[in-house]
C-alpha cells in the first residue's frame, strides 16, 4: 500500500491514475501550499483551519456547539504545540466574553484558562469579570468565574 500523495512512477509520467509499470518506483506528487500558514510544522488540520479564520469568526466558531467541542479537544490535546497554543490564545484576547457566553464556549474558555500561563489566566479572568453581567447566570459560567 502506498502512502497518500504518491503515484507509481510510470503513471506519473503518463499522467494517468494507475496502470503504471509493475514495480515502478513511487514519484512524489507536488503539494499545493494552502493560502494560510499553519500554526506549526506538524499541527493538525483542524488547528490549521482554526488559524486561518479571522479573529471574530474564530470566536464565533469556538462559541458554537460543534466548534466548541473541536476547540476544546484542540486546546486540551497534543495536536497543538506550546507556541501555537499561546499564539491562538493571544488572538482571542478581547473575545473571551463572547466565547464564554454560550454553554459550549464555557468549556473552551475553561480549557484555555487551564492551558494558559499566569499572565494569560489573569487576562482571561479580568475579561470575564468585566463582562460578568452579559455572561448570564448559567451555573457553569458562575462556576468558571469563581475559579
Amino acid at each position: 500500500m502506498r502512502p497518500a500523495g504518491w503515484v507509481a512512477g510510470a503513471a506519473a509520467r503518463k499522467g494517468k491514475d494507475g496502470g503504471g509499470e509493475r514495480g515502478a518506483r513511487p514519484v512524489p506528487v507536488a503539494h499545493t501550499p494552502t493560502p494560510h500558514a499553519p500554526l506549526q510544522e506538524h499541527s493538525s488540520p483542524i488547528a490549521d483551519e482554526f488559524a486561518a479564520l479571522p479573529t471574530p469568526a474564530l470566536a464565533a466558531a469556538l462559541a458554537d456547539a460543534a466548534g466548541s467541542r473541536a476547540g476544546e479537544a484542540l486546546l486540551a490535546g497534543p495536536g497543538l504545540g506550546a507556541k501555537s497554543r499561546k499564539k491562538l490564545l493571544r488572538r482571542l484576547t478581547g473575545q473571551w466574553a463572547a466565547v464564554g457566553a454560550t454553554p459550549g464556549g464555557v468549556h473552551v474558555v475553561e480549557r484555555a484558562y487551564e492551558g494558559a500561563a499566569a499572565g494569560g489566566r489573569e487576562a482571561i479572568a479580568a475579561e470575564l469579570a468585566a463582562a460578568e453581567a452579559t455572561l448570564g447566570g448559567a451555573p457553569r459560567t458562575i462556576a468558571m468565574l469563581r475559579k
